[in-house]
């Protein structure tokens, strides 16, 4: 799997999976993956959101703030 996110630019980039966050899904609390990243408008500026999907099936778009994260990837 792949996780696609959308640039400040608009550009489309693709990663792997293992480069990926994991954060625990609002819903039962198990590891979820991001499927999408990206920052939509606010009237404080641009909020960066996340798409997840958890390992029982949950789904869940929001603030990427509003999640706890479980694991984070190394800075290259």
């Amino acid at each position: 799997m792949t996780v696609t996110t959308r640039g400040e630019d608009g550009a489309i980039r693709r990663s792997r999976e293992d480069d990926a966050m994991l954060f625990d899904c609002p819903e039962c609390g198990l590891p979820a993956t991001v499927t999408t990243r990206g920052h939509l408008p606010s009237t404080a500026g641009p909020v960066e959101h996340v798409q997840v999907h958890c390992v029982t099936g949950h789904r869940f778009l929001g603030p990427a703030e509003s999640l706890r994260v479980v694991l984070s990837p190394d800075p290259a």
